[in-house]
């Protein structure tokens, strides 16, 4: 029996050290226009049913974290990803020992520190090299974060330019990730909806803002709040609730839904954070949820009958 039981523990350390194995992941991010996917000069609809196309999307996201076996960290030194107008992009985040990554966290735009550095001590393909020179503003000013560029106004006559400058407009965004198909290789598909990067913008009107503020700034919390989501999970999980809104985004306080129509059921609202812990659990009333979080970046969870019928990204100032 003392035999088995050995046999029996060696078995399962052998299980455990086979699934902690290195693992390389890889985030493979591919950009739609809602359902569709994306190309520049495409026509796009915000949430205010202004139309706009781009005609440049350029951005970063760096320096990304790994949230794995319920609440593991690791941190990926060194991570700087330079999309090039709005294409498909795949990005090794390393070899790192896990199971189940929870989530993958990022910042839109660059740390302060690599922010003012000189770029021509990077080699020249690295994405704060001098390769990416369009990209950079000089020391002082440091790198555009996002670049967006293209048609809008009623009649697509009218222009705008966006450029995301400054360290104190970063924002940190999160994907959830949950359970994928690994072996020794774990895949993250993301999807990059552009119909939301100008969500709250006015696009009737001609813009120029090169800056941290008014557009930049709105642009930097559409990037870390609604963009980025993995392939095949959507914001409605069900199409009786595809006009439910979680408001206001970012929140400070209390936090409103809006959409739900007469529904007479209770509604259970779950708050996890970045690395998929479970930080709130309340039922909805008309006069909102008021979670005490930290600030930082969250996912929203709404069930009704126990069936989920909606989920988003949720900022915190």
């Amino acid at each position: 029996m003392k035999l088995k039981g050995f046999l029996f523990s060696m078995l399962m350390l052998t299980s455990f050290a086979s699934s902690m194995a290195q693992k390389q992941v890889n985030l493979q991010i591919s950009h739609y226009n809602k359902s569709t996917k994306f190309n520049l000069g495409d026509k796009i609809v915000n949430n205010y049913g202004n139309e706009f196309t781009i005609s440049r999307l350029d951005y970063y996201l760096s320096n990304f974290v790994i949230y794995h076996d319920g609440g593991k960290e690791i941190v990926i030194p060194d991570s700087y990803l330079l999309v090039r107008k709005g294409e498909d992009a795949s990005f090794n985040l390393g070899s790192h020992n896990l199971t189940t990554i929870d989530s993958i966290s990022y910042l839109v735009g660059v740390d302060s520190i690599n922010n003012h550095a000189d770029p021509a001590l990077r080699p020249m393909d690295h994405p704060l090299g001098l390769g990416a020179q369009d990209m950079h503003w000089g020391w002082t000013g440091g790198y555009r974060f996002i670049a967006m560029e293209g048609k809008n106004g009623t009649a697509l006559n009218k222009s705008y330019q966006v450029h995301c400058l400054w360290d104190h407009i970063t924002r940190r965004g999160v994907i959830k990730v949950g359970d994928l198909p690994s072996t020794n290789e774990i895949n993250v598909p993301v999807i990059a909806d552009v119909s939301k990067a100008a969500d709250n913008i006015d696009m009737t009107q001609s813009i120029f803002e090169h800056g941290d503020t008014k557009e930049p700034s709105t642009l930097v919390k559409n990037f870390a709040a609604n963009v980025f989501r993995m392939a095949g999970i959507t914001s409605t999980v069900d199409k009786e609730f595809s006009n439910i809104k979680v408001y206001p985004q970012p929140f400070d306080d209390v936090i409103f839904i809006d959409g739900l129509g007469n529904i007479d059921s209770d509604i259970q609202c779950t708050i996890f954070d970045a690395s998929g812990r479970q930080v709130y659990a309340s039922k909805y009333t008309p006069n909102g949820i008021q979670p005490v979080l930290n600030t930082g970046n969250y996912l929203i969870k709404l069930d009704i009958n126990n069936k989920t019928v909606f989920s988003s990204s949720l900022i915190r100032l």
